[in-house]
């Protein structure tokens, strides 16, 4: 009878032990998702800026399909911090990589579990929406992030 309460005793435990743990693993994905999915909006933003301060006229250069990178549906873009330049592709995205030092991009490192979709679509003459969306594949789930974003051309 002891034997039989020890082994309750035991296995509550490590349920109880093992719980937190599969959700501290998903929220850990989802923040590191998150940020990822930010970073890809704010290249697209400092591309717009950088755009503005060399040519107000070209505000969307290499941001819509008449002018460089097509990142309309069904196309998409990819980019990471090295190169903040936006990389036209079709088909299935590519993993991102993660270097010794923790920074995620597409060139050198261990191959992650997260790609990375930007699609922009011109909305009028001055706004662009951005959708950047993070994918990886946990605990037998495909798993998804988003961040939607409007882009003005905020100068003359």
């Amino acid at each position: 009878m002891s034997i039989f309460v020890l082994v309750i005793g035991i296995l509550g435990a490590y349920v109880v032990v093992q719980f937190p743990l599969y959700y501290t693993s998903i929220s850990i994905s989802q923040l590191t998702a998150s940020y990822l999915a930010q970073e890809g909006a704010e290249i697209v933003r400092n591309i717009r800026d950088t755009n503005l301060i060399i040519n107000p006229g070209d505000w969307d250069n290499w941001l819509i399909t008449s002018k460089g990178a097509d990142c309309e549906a069904p196309e998409f873009c990819e980019t990471d911090y090295n190169h903040p330049a936006l990389v036209s592709r079709s088909g299935s995205a590519n993993f991102l990589k993660i270097d010794s030092n923790n920074f995620y991009n597409y060139e050198i490192g261990n191959t992650s579990k997260f790609t990375r979709k930007i699609t922009i679509t011109p909305d009028g003459s001055e706004k662009l929406k951005i959708s950047v969306i993070v994918y990886w594949y946990e605990k037998g789930q495909d798993r998804q992030f988003e961040v939607r974003e409007d882009l003005y051309k905020w100068r003359d």
